[in-house]
């Protein structure tokens, strides 16, 4: 499904636009997002052992900054090139296409 999206012609603008139509729903429903979950997990732990590491030698506050970019930068990464998870899922519409396909010529056989 292809959705038109509503432009303000600014970047600021969209954001803008795009942070009010959130509500806490859509973060109940984030697991709900393919590849998601792993996504997060992998982040948190990266985000967690750079916090640890860096908490070694710097402030507790410069260290939840590089545990909160990290976790970020992580996340939106492992989601973004995750073609491992992405490939598995275009595997199994195609699994499901096929059997949806094929389900009436069996029926008929019978």
């Amino acid at each position: 499904v292809a959705y038109q999206a509503q432009t303000t012609g600014s970047l600021w603008g969209d954001l803008k636009e795009a942070v009010k139509r959130l509500s806490f729903d859509d973060f109940n429903r984030i697991g709900e997002i393919p590849c998601a979950r792993k996504s997060f997990l992998v982040g948190i732990a990266s985000g967690a052992g750079i916090g640890a590491v860096r908490g070694i030698s710097v402030g507790p506050r410069k260290a939840a900054h590089w545990a909160v970019g990290t976790w970020m930068i992580v996340s939106i990464g492992t989601w973004y090139v995750s073609e491992i998870c992405q490939s598995n899922l275009r595997e199994e519409r195609r699994k499901i296409h096929r059997v949806v396909e094929e389900l009436p010529k069996r029926m008929i056989k019978k």
